[in-house]
């Protein structure tokens, strides 16, 4: 039975414990320092309203200089791409020989004949070639033309080079 007693004891003053404490929580929300209470409560919504006001403050800085910074990296890049876009053209006419003279075949039909000078007017066309072997081959196969060389006229052709 003492064991009893001393649970019985135990419990009162837990009971009496959890009522103290719930007592000093309840007394400042119904004493009159409740209106206390409120202006706290405004002030801290004040502070909070400044707080986000320059939390956007900071925000706006960054994202302008997050911006700036953009702007800037893409005005190098652009640089960048311009400058590399004129090495490039520059490889390629190097490479395909944009500034070394070019070769012409100049093939010719009419003029002078075994009789004579031809009532036929002289034409004469300029053709770009890849090479001089090319020029010389076309050239060949234009005088050896049995569809355009006739007896009545005459075929000829030179290979020039120029720009």
């Amino acid at each position: 039975m003492g064991n009893n007693l001393f649970y019985k004891a135990l419990a009162g003053l837990s009971t009496v414990g959890v009522l103290v404490i719930a007592a000093s929580l309840v007394v400042p929300i119904v004493s009159p320092k409740g209106n206390d209470l409120e202006e706290s409560i405004a002030k801290t919504q004040q502070e909070l309203k400044k707080a986000r006001n320059d939390a956007l403050g900071e925000v706006k800085a960054f994202r302008k200089d997050a911006l700036d910074d953009v702007s800037t990296a893409r005005k190098e890049a652009l640089s960048e791409v311009k400058a590399a876009r004129a090495a490039s053209l520059k490889a390629i006419q190097k490479a395909q020989g944009t500034n070394k003279e070019r070769i012409w075949l100049v093939v010719r039909v009419g003029g002078y004949n075994s009789g004579g000078w031809s009532d036929m007017p002289v034409a004469l066309e300029k053709i770009e070639m890849e090479s001089l072997e090319q020029c010389e081959l076309q050239g060949a196969l234009w005088v050896a033309s049995k569809n355009i060389a006739n007896r009545d006229y005459l075929t000829g052709f030179e290979c020039l080079e120029g720009k």
